[in-house]
């Protein structure tokens, strides 16, 4: 069995996420399996997760502030603070995923964008809840001409340096997905998804 197929039947934590983020997120993930990736918030691990379902080369910012820790196998940990990290404490990787202190979005993608390659996917995009999020990502777009938008997600945006077509059925470029039909590997990951498949709509399931 698969991290993915565990995460469907809810025996390991899934991302918080609507159903179209975590599809797009995974799809993206998938694109660059066996690279190293590293997240910036680990929360309770769901996003994490798929990442070590395609890699097992990752490495883990947080502090821990407000969660109880939470380690899995082949996870580099750097528990501490990322506004007390540069560029030189971390190692270079493919793809960054940042969900952690929504204050600190500006701070975290100057810190992954020296190190990262590819891509950088930011979570709560456009949600309600976290507006700064948004406006963080829009200065720091206009401050490094080197990353551009790819795909809007419902609450996810994901920076590229180069337009890239990752195959998640989408087709124009840049797209903000959320009207349409989608591809048919999409529907567990609606159907599971913590969060329900509308842009504006962030309320969580029973969990």
């Amino acid at each position: 069995m698969s991290i993915l197929s565990d995460q469907f039947s809810k025996k390991l934590p899934r991302p918080g996420k609507t159903g179209l983020d975590w599809y797009i997120y995974d799809k993206i993930v998938k694109n660059y399996s066996d690279e190293p990736m590293l997240e910036i918030g680990v929360g309770h691990g769901g996003s994490l997760l798929t990442l070590l379902d395609h890699t097992n080369d990752v490495y883990a910012i947080d502090p821990w502030f407000g969660y109880e820790p939470i380690y899995f196998d082949n996870v580099k940990y750097i528990e501490r603070d990322s506004r007390d990290l540069k560029p030189e404490n971390l190692p270079f990787v493919t793809l960054s995923h940042l969900d952690g202190d929504k204050k600190l979005t500006y701070n975290d993608l100057e810190l992954v964008s020296a190190i990262t390659t590819d891509v950088i996917i930011v979570d709560d995009y456009f949600h309600r809840k976290w507006p700064e999020v948004t406006w963080q990502v829009t200065e720091f777009l206009k401050d490094d001409l080197d990353w551009k938008i790819n795909t809007i997600g419902d609450h996810s945006v994901v920076l590229t340096r180069n337009i890239v077509d990752f195959n998640i059925g989408i087709p124009a470029w840049p797209s903000h997905i959320r009207t349409g039909d989608l591809p048919k590997e999409a529907e567990p990951f609606i159907i599971y998804g913590k969060m329900k498949h509308a842009w504006h709509e962030s309320d969580f399931e029973d969990l």
